[in-house]
């Protein structure tokens, strides 16, 4: 790849989230371009390259690889297929942006890990937490702000998926742990480092659902809940759940982070960050009531949800450098991945599980 040419991009899964994150965002980065799309479905494969003006659409995906002059791929395909298309890519020496879960077992996940390492491609499995407020919040956690954490609470929410009914069937393999779970798991693991232990319970509360394509039985889990603990003594508690009233595009994720001298709130609905402290104040930051608490919000620059997740992988490829380990790598999503599973065994057998996986 010639240092001043533009990033190659090519794109597997033309489905809602590639609408949402890719396809309208690939080319308002400067240093990239979408050349080609692909999808199983031939119409929307080609509905896709229509609407965004991208040259090349395909239905077989190595046909792809083959025939692009590709420099990376963005991976947007139905969960249990994100593995192997990955492997496929990097072995075609392609970086590989992945969308999350990386994958739905550890043995895939540790496969993708090593794939990596051997090509020395760049592969950047999501989900993707350096947004400035969760930047800031690492920072100022570190620095002591509210002194040691002690717990950490975070929750994801909505009424679940309806564009698509493969997500509540045994296909899907996982639930709304891989769906939403993943969110604050990632979040949280960044904070704090890898997991020590865990126990959780996971149920499907809604038997039969109404889906754009009919109505499906629902096979997976939509309501999960997991207890956290870490080498230091942090504790923490993850809730994720399909069964809300609220519809997927007004989801509820936040989390809250307790210390003696204060707590964070992270992504209220007043404020990507509010912060209560016991004494002290901070700096140019506005006073508002919340929660009960004098409260402040500090200045912290919003992100763009989808734009700094590509912006961060061009950069990555530009420099030859991996993602932060604590960030969208391959080591981290990996023990994220065992948390979710370690979940599903702790919910099986009523004991808590330990993590063998580490970032």
């Amino acid at each position: 790849m010639n240092e001043k040419s533009k990033i190659r991009f090519g794109i597997i899964g033309c489905g809602n989230i590639s609408h949402i994150r890719y396809l309208p965002f690939i080319s308002q980065i400067e240093d990239a371009q979408l050349v080609a799309v692909c999808d199983k479905k031939e119409d929307v494969a080609k509905s896709a390259s229509e609407r965004f003006e991208v040259p090349s659409w395909y239905v077989d995906y190595r046909r792809m690889l083959d025939r692009e002059a590709l420099d990376a791929v963005v991976i947007a395909t139905e969960h249990p297929y994100h593995a192997q298309l990955s492997l496929d890519c990097m072995e075609a020496e392609k970086h590989v942006l992945i969308e999350k879960p990386m994958a739905t077992s550890i043995r895939d996940a540790d496969r993708l890990v090593k794939k990596a390492e051997e090509t020395g491609v760049i592969f950047m499995p999501l989900p993707f937490d350096l947004y400035p407020n969760f930047l800031y919040v690492k920072r100022v956690v570190d620095e002591g702000l509210i002194g040691f954490p002690t717990s950490v609470d975070s929750m994801f929410y909505h009424c679940g998926p309806s564009h698509a009914s493969w997500f509540y069937t045994r296909f899907a393999t996982l639930g709304s742990l891989a769906d939403l779970g993943v969110y604050p798991l990632s979040r949280l693991t960044g904070l704090f480092g890898p997991v020590e232990k865990v126990v959780g319970f996971v149920n499907t509360r809604i038997k039969s659902r109404k889906c754009a394509n009919g109505e499906v039985k629902g096979e997976v889990e939509d309501n999960a809940v997991a207890a956290l603990h870490w080498e230091n003594g942090v504790v923490g508690t993850i809730r994720a759940n399909w069964c809300a009233p609220m519809p997927k595009e007004k989801f509820l994720y936040q989390t809250r982070i307790l210390g003696p001298e204060g707590i964070i709130y992270l992504d209220t609905s007043v404020a990507p960050v509010v912060i209560y402290l016991k004494s002290g104040k901070i700096n140019n930051a506005k006073q508002i009531e919340f929660d009960g608490f004098p409260c402040y919000v500090p200045q912290v620059p919003r992100g763009h949800d989808h734009l700094d997740i590509l912006n961060y992988f061009v950069k990555c490829i530009r420099e030859g450098k991996k993602p932060v380990s604590w960030g969208p790598s391959g080591e981290h999503q990996k023990h994220v991945i065992e948390i979710i599973l370690r979940v599903y065994e702790s919910s099986d057998s009523g004991k808590v599980e330990h993590l063998t996986t580490t970032f």
